[in-house]
């Protein structure tokens, strides 16, 4: 990652801009916030996120380390990439990482062409609460990707991401996010921070 990349911070109620985003920083947020659009009258943008800004063409791959304390339905943290539109209705993105569901942290994945859809999986090794994610650019697809034990594990493959006529001079962001949808039943005011370790993004320039 090419150090004099600028990257903003968006939503994050005042905190400061990381010190070395590529080792390790923090995302907190406060409850009620999510990324999440399953209809055109339900289209949720409100959590935090860092990112930087770079031309579709440039992208080769992200990938980051997340880890939390989860423990309650829907909070969650990990990358995002977004193609921005005028209006935020037509922007399109993918977000992946570790939500927590049915009681536990499982790896979750997102892909908002028109409307959001929602895969998940286990984590490897059922008690953790940390993962290391990848996204890497494959002609016109995003390959999603678990990575463990110096392995690559598919868990998703999204056919939209790079197509023609999104054109390579596009702009994309890529960054990271943290999320929690449902407040705490015993204090709706806690909220969540998320640890990113070890962000990497490798570009074509």
């Amino acid at each position: 990652m090419a150090p004099q990349r600028e990257w903003h911070l968006v939503d994050t109620k005042g905190q400061r801009s990381p010190a070395s985003i590529s080792s390790y920083f923090k995302i907190f947020t406060p409850s009620n916030t999510d990324i999440w659009r399953p209809s055109a009258e339900e289209d949720r943008f409100n959590a935090p996120y860092i990112y930087t800004s770079l031309k579709s063409s440039e992208f080769k791959s992200v990938s980051a380390t997340i880890s939390a304390d989860w423990k309650t339905l829907y909070d969650q943290g990990g990358l995002i990439i977004l193609w921005p539109a005028a209006k935020q209705e037509e922007s399109r993105w993918v977000k992946f990482g570790i939500e927590h569901f049915t009681g536990k942290p499982l790896l979750g994945v997102v892909g908002c062409d028109r409307f959001s859809d929602w895969s998940v999986c286990p984590l490897p090794i059922a008690t953790a609460t940390h993962a290391t994610l990848e996204a890497t650019r494959v002609g016109t697809t995003l390959w999603i990707y678990l990575v463990f034990n110096e392995e690559r594990r598919p868990l998703r493959e999204i056919k939209w991401a790079f197509l023609e006529d999104r054109e390579d001079k596009a702009e994309m962001w890529v960054g990271t996010y943290a999320a929690k949808p449902t407040p705490e039943e015993d204090d709706a005011e806690a909220g969540l921070e998320v640890v990113f370790r070890d962000l990497k993004l490798e570009t074509a320039t």
